[in-house]
């Protein structure tokens, strides 16, 4: 039934809305905490498509949703942890009350142990923290969370290391001691350096831009 309504939702605002104002985002979230990993997994799904708006956000997070998922990041499965990580993604996009939210039940520590995870979970962990780099006390958070070495690590990944340089370059952005942490890292530079002829102009200019902080924060040593 889930994934019938998470169907529903995806192709109709007017379904999603129907949900919400029925009374069917407590009843997901109850279905959230506990049972079959494929109903868990599911009812990730369904919240993520029914949080696509500020309203719909907000109701996911009064109705108990973040601590649940948050937990569900540890998930023995690998297909929970990523639907998880998912919805909280969807939920933090431009709202930061629910970026804070997701701080506060520890779930940095847990989305930097999917960076080195399971490669399918490493997308959405990735998704995630971009969302959540927004600020200096947040900024900050991630890198005493360990974010760094492991997002250095996936700029080797060819798939991933658009998303990795995307998240180095919103933890530098303005925040010295970020940069001085990401200049003097084992490997960094060089991959960024070697990003500079990637065939992906996006990932070119993330790189130089990343580099450029570096050497405008007064990192240049390290360039």
């Amino acid at each position: 039934a889930l994934g019938l309504i998470d169907a529903l939702v995806a192709s109709n605002p007017l379904h999603r809305d129907a949900v919400w104002h029925n009374g069917g985002i407590p009843l997901v979230v109850t279905m959230l905490k506990d049972g079959p990993p494929e109903q868990l997994q599911r009812a990730c799904s369904l919240l993520q498509t029914l949080s696509s708006q500020r309203e719909a956000q907000m109701a996911v997070a009064w109705a108990g949703a973040i601590p649940i998922l948050v937990q569900h990041l540890n998930h023995d499965l690998s297909r929970v942890r990523v639907e998880a990580a998912r919805a909280l993604w969807s939920l933090a996009q431009n709202n930061m009350d629910n970026q804070t939210s997701i701080l506060q039940q520890d779930g940095l520590r847990r989305l930097v142990a999917l960076l080195q995870g399971a490669a399918e979970a490493q997308e959405p962990a990735l998704l995630l923290l971009l969302a959540l780099s927004q600020g200096h006390e947040q900024q900050d958070n991630i890198t005493r969370a360990g974010a760094i070495p492991p997002l250095i690590g996936l700029l080797d990944r060819i798939e991933l290391r658009e998303l990795a340089a995307a998240v180095l370059a919103k933890l530098a952005h303005e925040h010295e001691d970020n940069q001085s942490a990401i200049g003097a890292a084992t490997g960094a530079v060089p991959k960024l350096i070697k990003l500079l002829s990637d065939e992906s102009p996006s990932i070119r200019e993330t790189s130089a831009g990343l580099l450029h902080a570096l050497v405008a924060g007064g990192h240049g040593k390290n360039v």
